[in-house]
């Protein structure tokens, strides 16, 4: 009986850490809200043009 509520909670943590964390880079929804982000913070004055550009040219290198 105990083997089965350590089944039962390992399947809970298993799909809570794998699917409920937010999708990776391969479908490119995280790197599309961080230009979001990113464009928010330029379009706000929080950062600079240099700096935008920058941080738009890493974001572009990691969805390669």
């Amino acid at each position: 009986m105990m083997f089965l509520w350590l089944f039962v909670i390992g399947g809970i943590i298993w799909y809570l850490t794998v699917k409920g964390s937010p999708p990776r880079n391969n479908n490119g929804y995280r790197s599309s809200q961080a230009k979001e982000i990113l464009d928010q913070r330029f379009a706000k004055g929080e950062i600079d043009e240099s700096t935008y550009q920058k941080m738009k040219i890493r974001l572009e290198e990691e969805e390669r």
